[in-house]
């Protein structure tokens, strides 16, 4: 793969994004594309239900879709109120968002969580300000009806959330529009939001800190069957040290515990599904507080610290700033391992660090809590992550999608802007180069843009690498193309190297 961009290359794949945008857009006129989930089962005839929250008028919402259903499915589509409990829904179905948004791509035919932050990114690079606009207020939606940011709008969702990044996502769009009142209305509902993640069962008191855990213990509706089957046959077969696997696993049963299934949905909350971060099929997670978790919870308090500021409210500001300098201590004081220059996550329940080398030891430098000297420990190891194509996921090849050899936006964008805030420039400029490079490679190669890569042979055919959960690599896609547009409009890439920097439109 040539290290060399083209500039008839970056355009092709701008223009590809710049149509991209409205085809994975979502409005009412796409309820029947919608309510077809491509990761259940589905028979022509089934019943599609949309879910509206408890406080809405089910009239007025059946009025609002009524002119995009045919007269010819009325019978098989159902618009209702959400039970009280999430146990009590007997079918799956969507849910309900005031808002038209942006869906990533391929089976992700929903609105997710974190994938929403770098989206609305891409928009605002784009200057599609009132999408990013309709984008963050679906998020604040969702928290006020159903209590969080979810992983993505379907109902086997509503037992997790997703790693959060809506503050900063508001303040994205806020540095935009400057529209205080909206900041200010915002403000009560993205507190709602950071207190979701500082109650147990999130909350860890011993430490301080917080980590993922599901509120379900059961197989996740949307996860095919034979992933479960495949994860028996390793525990029948592989001898694990990671952790005790008789609180995971039952051999004389041959089955997975409840214990499993929550740390299966976790791990799936996480955003890194799958690898053996926690190790094996992410099994331990529900022990651990999260580096990537509690780095993110600390922006959200420096963002109140800015947001507080931003609306003159001086003394309530100190306090979040106070809040996220504890924080960064007990990351520094938990997390972060001298000896080999890395951060990791802390297992709570063995009163150690869990070493696994992976890319969320850049969430320090992206979020600004890192000490200079973490900082250049980390600029230390870079080589142990970067390839021609960017950042690698993990130093271990495991055969699952979030480790090596594959890479994935979100990790460039996080390793990139954390490498640039500590001063490193150039790294960042170079790994930032080489994903847009590899983007231009493959896209030239296949003609479309794929939800991740094997960064280390510069493609997206990664079907035969894939070894547990789904082996498909979606098209489309909304955070690759939001990177993708915000290195281009954030780096002044030399002519001869890569290509002149965009002005806008």
């Amino acid at each position: 793969m040539s290290m060399t961009l083209h500039e008839n290359k970056t355009k092709a794949v701008v223009d590809y994004i710049k149509n991209t945008w409205s085809i994975l857009r979502r409005t009412e006129e796409h309820v029947l594309q919608l309510l077809i989930d491509p990761k259940l089962p589905y028979n022509p005839g089934d019943k599609r239900v949309l879910y509206i929250p408890r406080k809405e008028n089910l009239k007025e919402i059946q009025k609002k879709f009524a002119p995009f259903i045919p007269e010819r499915v009325r019978g098989q589509i159902e618009i209702h109120h959400l039970p009280r409990s999430f146990s009590h829904i007997q079918t799956h179905g969507l849910l309900y968002l005031p808002n038209a948004y942006i869906v990533p791509g391929g089976r992700f035919n929903e609105m997710y969580g974190w994938d929403s932050y770098f989206i609305v990114l891409g928009l605002l690079a784009e200057n599609l300000t009132d999408w990013a606009f309709e984008m963050a207020n679906n998020l604040l939606y969702e928290v006020e009806h159903y209590g969080k940011v979810l992983n993505a709008n379907r109902t086997y969702y509503l037992t997790r959330s997703n790693p959060p990044f809506l503050t900063q996502t508001v303040l994205a769009v806020y540095r935009v529009i400057k529209d205080k009142t909206w900041l200010k209305q915002s403000l009560p509902t993205l507190l709602k939001f950071y207190h979701f993640w500082m109650k147990p069962p999130h909350y860890v008191k011993k430490t301080k800190l917080s980590r993922y855990y599901a509120e379900a213990a059961t197989p996740a509706p949307e996860v095919s069957p034979t992933y479960y089957t495949a994860v028996k046959a390793y525990y029948r077969t592989q001898k694990i040290y990671a952790y005790d696997v008789e609180k995971y696993y039952g051999e004389k049963n041959d089955e997975l515990k409840p214990a499993f299934y929550r740390a299966d949905r976790a791990v799936r909350e996480s955003g890194f599904d799958l690898s053996n971060q926690h190790g094996p099929f992410g099994a331990d997670i529900t022990e651990c507080v999260s580096l990537s978790l509690n780095s993110l919870l600390y922006q959200m308090e420096q963002d109140f610290f800015e947001i507080y500021n931003f609306l003159d409210q001086v003394d309530e500001a100190k306090k979040w700033q106070e809040k996220a300098q504890e924080r960064a201590q007990l990351i520094s004081h938990y997390m972060w391992d001298h000896a080999t220059g890395y951060f990791f996550s802390y297992n709570f329940q063995r009163n150690t660090i869990r070493p696994y080398v992976y890319a969320t030891t850049f969430y320090p430098l992206f979020t600004g809590l890192a000490t200079p000297s973490q900082a250049e420990r980390i600029l230390s190891n870079l080589p142990t992550f970067e390839t021609g194509g960017g950042i690698l996921t993990s130093a271990y090849n495991t055969g699952m999608q979030w480790d090596a050899p594959f890479g994935w936006a979100p990790f460039q964008y996080i390793a990139v802007e954390g490498l640039k805030r500590y001063g490193y420039e150039q790294d960042a400029k170079r790994i930032a180069g080489k994903f847009i490079n590899l983007v231009n490679h493959t896209f030239a190669k296949h003609g479309n843009i794929a939800e991740k890569f094997d960064i280390r042979a510069g493609d997206t055919l990664l079907q035969n690498s894939i070894f547990y959960g789904y082996k498909t690599n979606e098209i489309g896609f909304g955070w690759t193309n939001a990177v993708y547009m915000h290195f281009l409009n954030n780096f002044d890439f030399k002519k001869e190297n890569f290509t002149e920097k965009r002005k806008g439109d």
